[in-house]
């Protein structure tokens, strides 16, 4: 299965969930989606859940992107 990267976003009531995996995994994750959903939406959040494929394996000098951090050598304070 390899590394997989789940990236969760939320605001306000909502939650996004990313999850990412190489090749037929992320097919075989997204038959679990009803299980997440309900699990998560216990919390109380409004969830919407993608599996995509891994493009690129994902450090912390290759996520800029999802964390809206596109100054080099500037650190975002919202987090």
């Amino acid at each position: 299965m390899g590394i997989v990267d789940a990236y969760l976003s939320v605001k306000n009531k909502n939650m996004n969930v990313n999850i990412e995996s190489i090749g037929l995994w992320s097919k075989i994750l997204a038959k679990g989606n009803k299980k997440i959903v309900e699990s998560l939406s216990e919390l109380g959040y409004n969830i919407n859940v993608e599996f995509n494929e891994k493009k690129e394996d994902i450090n912390i000098s290759t996520c800029r992107e999802f964390f809206q951090d596109s100054e080099l050598g500037v650190i975002n304070t919202r987090a």
